[in-house]
């Protein structure tokens, strides 16, 4: 653009993003040809500036985007096995009354955790996310995996303790999936998840089987991973939502016949 007239004295200046000309009713001396020179040199840093927040507040919008993809695309598949196992219990038991009451039990949850999911979706940036009673979370989540011999045990468990339901869904599908991925090349692993309400609340699974191997162990939580059997981003998402939330996912223990992971963090109370 232009604002002014030309006249034949200019000064011009240009760096990678910018070229200035600015044009003077005089001849110029060279201490004010080097004074607007400099002028034209801070004009077009600013510029560039400009420019390089620009690009950031796309590229941290495309992140956003990105990152709630993937969470997303692991949270329907946790629930996609979640149907696949009620499928496969009513082709196995199809007029049993344990069936009627495993899909009277399951499928509010499914559908309660699907429209959190796109909801979610519908909202890139990240959102404050609301308090829910730890009691009904847990009755919950100890419901849904009652039939997948997983121990649970629950300590100082009380009415007024309120924990990000969509932070603890996550975490525990991850870590439980994994769980019972690995029982299934480990028959005889067992798993156990408690969940402990004092000063803090800690979610604690842990199996029996293999430890983490150690150079996986470095990564797992701090950077998407190789997996054969997944993405290889899931346990990376919950860390970082449970980071964004205030919580701090952990791996706690790791070695053969003791691998734990602990969710930590406040527990507010009502």
């Amino acid at each position: 653009g232009t604002a002014g007239q030309k006249t034949p004295y200019r000064v011009d200046f240009e760096n990678s993003e910018l070229a200035l000309t600015l044009h003077s009713r005089y001849r110029t001396s060279p201490a004010l040809h080097w004074h607007l020179s400099l002028l034209g040199e801070l004009l077009g840093e600013f510029y560039i500036a400009k420019l390089r927040e620009q690009k950031l507040k796309q590229q941290s919008y495309l992140e956003a985007v990105h990152e709630t993809g993937a969470r997303m695309t692991h949270d329907v598949k946790n629930l996609l096995q979640s149907l696949n196992a009620l499928c496969a219990v009513a082709e196995r038991e199809p007029e049993s009354a344990e069936l009627q009451a495993l899909i009277r039990r399951q499928l509010p949850v499914i559908a309660r955790r699907l429209g959190d999911t796109l909801e979610r979706l519908q909202q890139p940036y990240p959102q404050t996310e609301p308090l829910r009673p730890a009691d009904e979370w847990w009755e919950s989540v100890a419901l849904q995996y009652r039939d997948k011999r997983v121990e649970f045990a629950a300590e100082g468990l009380r009415p007024g303790v309120r924990i990000p339901r969509g932070l603890f869904d996550s975490v525990a599908d991850n870590l439980l999936q994994n769980a019972l991925a690995k029982r299934n090349a480990e028959t005889a692993v067992r798993i156990r998840v408690t969940l402990t309400c004092g000063e803090r609340v800690e979610l604690r699974v842990c199996d029996t089987g293999q430890a983490v191997r150690p150079e996986l162990a470095t990564t797992l939580l701090r950077a998407p991973v190789v997996s054969g059997s997944g993405l290889g981003i899931g346990l990376y998402q919950a860390a970082r939502q449970a980071e964004a939330s205030g919580y701090l996912l952990e791996l706690q223990s790791n070695r053969d016949g003791e691998v734990c992971f602990a969710l930590s963090g406040g527990a507010p109370v009502r």
